[in-house]
């Protein structure tokens, strides 16, 4: 019995045993598998795209840490795709701009080809801009070049009773000239920190607070500008500048296009009108034809004739003063201001001192220079003084005063050229000095009747002078010392109120009987340059 009992005993504690041991596993197991199975499912809710899904595992072992990775790795995924989702509707939303932009400049195209009304093209332009910047008004201006200024000429979402304020802007001083300018767009983010202009106080009274100033330009130049007004103060994005940039372009070929038809429109109608004269006028001119035939026969002639007449006048300017010269070819009768008379004439003879021992020791082309300088000198005092240049040879040089042009003071005229003559060699006769050559300049003078007129051949016909007046100045001016005028007595009776002068010594002259009486001109007592206005004093012969 006790063996039996203890058996039994044993059999029981064996049989509790197993059971505790199989309700430890069946615990155990269920502990491993949920964590497990929570892990798997959360992986698959992953893969599925369940981004918001949690795994919720708290075992304070690596199950749990494993669970916290697969958790952050979830917030990460996730907020990946909001901020891909974020810009995927950004970029979506920028294409859709994008394509509305194209849309309206591909409008904008189409004006260009189709539309030939500037007004129409222009108000277009207006409208797609204010879609394009989405702003509050578009004002268009036009250039008007010859005026000077801007001109309204298209305004869209602007209050009409402001426009008569900004119809016409000055050009220079304001954004519409610094864009035109510069030929770059100009923004104003706020307009109230900007400079005083006509542009900025209309807008602003208005109330506007932004401004984007485009300039409508090409390689004709400046057509205008296209003004962005928005209410609201801020800066213009660069790709919406970058945008009326083009757009700008796009307009200027629209409005040339139609600029371009207007005016062959008017020009159009222009040569219809001409035409219609032409029709009516054609019939005049064929009966005028045939006078014409008959003048032109005359009409050559004359030609000839007056051809003739301006070569020979051509020439006189090799020796009058153009003025003179001038004066004759203007004249009623030039040939006749040139034919063979007798006048009072008072002769200029001038030559410089010791020229031939110069030629004779000097190469020929410092006396070449030397004589380019001594006439440079000469013939400007000759014209101004309005003498004819008679002749000249070498160093000689001949002036006569009062032929073929008559003037009351010729006498004067002479000897106060001569005198400026005088002090304007001086100075030159110095310089050659220092160059080694010693020249002196003398100068003699004669009034008395000569005989005028033309000598040569057809080919070659010279005015000239001839009589003994000729002669005696050449002998006054051989007598005459380095920087001395000798003048004889009758022309000394002409300007004695107005010149120093001192008597000479009676000189008994070649080619004269009798000793002639001479003085030597020392100074004229009034300035050279007050030459009386030869339009006062000339009288024609």
């Amino acid at each position: 019995m006790p063996i039996r009992d203890q058996l039994v005993r044993i059999a029981l504690l064996i049989g509790m045993g197993l059971m505790v041991a199989i309700l430890a596993g069946t615990l155990l197991a269920r502990r491993m598998i949920i964590p497990i199975t929570a892990l798997r499912d959360g992986a698959q809710l992953l893969g599925a795209g369940d981004f918001s899904h949690r795994i919720d595992v708290h075992t304070s072992d690596e199950l749990e840490d494993l669970a916290g990775q697969f958790n952050r790795m979830a917030d990460q995924i996730q907020e990946t795709y909001s901020n891909l989702e974020s810009k995927v509707e950004e970029r979506t939303r920028d294409l859709a701009q994008s394509i509305h932009e194209l849309k309206v400049l591909e409008e904008v195209g189409r004006a260009v080809a189709s539309s030939l009304d500037l007004n129409a093209v222009l108000a277009t332009i207006a409208g797609r801009a204010i879609e394009i910047t989405r702003a509050d008004a578009v004002l268009i201006y036009g250039f008007d070049a010859e005026a000077r200024r801007f001109n309204l000429v298209e305004a869209n979402g602007i209050d009409k009773s402001a426009e008569g304020a900004h119809v016409t802007i000055a050009q220079g001083g304001n954004i519409l000239s610094d864009a035109a300018d510069s030929g770059e767009p100009i923004a104003l983010a706020e307009l109230g920190d900007a400079a005083e202009q006509p542009l900025r106080e209309v807008a602003r009274a208005a109330g506007f607070n932004s401004v984007l100033v485009v300039p409508l330009i090409d390689q004709q130049g400046t057509l205008g500008s296209l003004v962005v007004l928005r209410r609201a103060a801020g800066a213009f994005a660069p790709s919406i500048i970058g945008l009326m940039r083009t757009f700008a372009n796009q307009a200027v070929l629209a409005m040339r296009n139609a600029q371009l038809f207007t005016e062959v429109d008017h020009k159009s109608h222009a040569l219809e009108a001409a035409n219609t004269t032409v029709r009516a006028q054609a019939d005049k001119l064929r009966e005028q034809t045939e006078q014409l035939k008959d003048w032109n026969k005359s009409l050559e002639e004359r030609v000839r004739t007056q051809l003739g007449e301006i070569e020979r006048i051509r020439k006189l300017e090799r020796f009058l003063a153009p003025q003179v010269a001038q004066l004759i070819a203007s004249s009623d009768s030039p040939e006749g201001l040139l034919t063979s008379q007798r006048r009072e004439v008072t002769v200029v003879f001038c030559d410089l001192r010791g020229f031939t021992a110069f030629t004779e020791a000097t190469e020929p082309e410092e006396a070449m220079n030397v004589l380019r300088e001594y006439h440079a000198a000469l013939g400007q005092l000759i014209f101004k003084y309005e003498g004819t240049l008679d002749k000249y040879a070498g160093d000689g040089v001949m002036i006569l005063f009062n032929a073929p042009i008559q003037f009351e003071d010729h006498t004067a005229r002479a000897v106060r050229m001569a005198v400026e003559m005088r002090d304007t060699i001086g100075p030159l006769t110095e310089r050659w000095r220092n160059r080694g050559h010693s020249l002196g300049f003398g100068i003699g003078i004669a009034l008395g009747y000569a005989t005028l007129g033309q000598v040569g051949f057809e080919q070659r016909l010279e005015y000239a002078a001839i009589g003994s007046v000729t002669n005696l100045a050449s002998r006054l001016c051989s007598e005459a010392k380095p920087n001395q005028i000798v003048v004889s007595r009758r022309v000394y009776g002409m300007v004695e109120p107005w010149v120093e002068a001192r008597a000479l010594d009676d000189l008994q002259l070649k080619g004269f009987n009798h000793p002639v009486l001479a003085m030597e001109i020392l100074s004229w007592r009034e300035a050279v340059e007050n030459v009386v206005d030869a339009t006062a004093v000339r009288r024609r012969g």
